[in-house]
């Protein structure tokens, strides 16, 4: 579910666990929230999707939804996962992002302390490899999320439309960031002027935002 009535600048979502009960929540960007809170979204949405639910559990947390960082290592330190700002931009999912890089980490880290060394210039491997795979995905889901989270109601649902009916979008690996973002394009083709300005607003510095997460089991 999509939309600033339940979820402004993120989703909301039901996964049913069988036997009457489901996992519903919303992530939602606090900057785009008008001031309500996660929990006041989610009853909204609890209101709307089941009525007659009854909450057994709330679990509230955030993530981090930023723009990936420009340096992952240091002198004798890597940075992986959320603190690495590893977690796709556009969705908020961030463990098998992290998972990834803490392999691209490990092989990295193994390899410097063969050679003696945990220099930047040792550990450096690692950042050039999330660089060059998952790390140049996340850029463009990046720029697609500045550019979709910006849209009204109306025009997520003709996307949406546009997305389900496209082959291929959806994968085994997840989305497919280029395919998704050809899918905007000829469903409107005006916001190929608005994803390129995204990239020209932030080629000079990288600014960071957040998604708070809420999720509840209903039954």
């Amino acid at each position: 579910h999509l939309g600033s009535r339940f979820a402004p600048g993120g989703y909301a979502w039901v996964f049913p666990k069988g036997h009457g009960r489901a996992n519903v929540g919303i992530g939602m960007n606090p900057l785009k929230s008008g001031g309500r809170t996660a929990v006041e979204y989610l009853d909204r949405f609890l209101t709307h999707r089941c009525p007659s639910g009854s909450r057994r559990r709330l679990v509230v947390g955030g993530c981090e939804v930023a723009r990936g960082l420009k340096h992952l290592v240091t002198d004798g330190f890597v940075a992986v996962g959320e603190a690495a700002h590893q977690n796709n931009p556009f969705s908020g999912g961030g463990i098998i992002n992290a998972l990834e890089a803490a392999d691209m980490a490990a092989d990295a880290i193994s390899e410097a302390l063969k050679n003696g060394s945990a220099s930047v210039r040792a550990l450096r491997p690692y950042e050039k490899k999330w660089n060059s795979s998952v790390g140049k995905s996340n850029e463009a889901f990046y720029h697609a999320a500045q550019v979709f989270f910006s849209l009204s109601d109306g025009e997520m649902d003709r996307l949406a439309s546009t997305v389900v009916k496209t082959r291929g979008i959806v994968t085994d690996q997840g989305l497919d960031p280029r395919k998704l973002f050809w899918a905007f394009i000829r469903t409107n083709p005006g916001l190929l002027w608005r994803y390129m300005r995204s990239f020209t607003k932030t080629n000079k510095h990288r600014p960071s935002g957040n998604s708070e997460i809420t999720a509840v089991e209903d039954v």
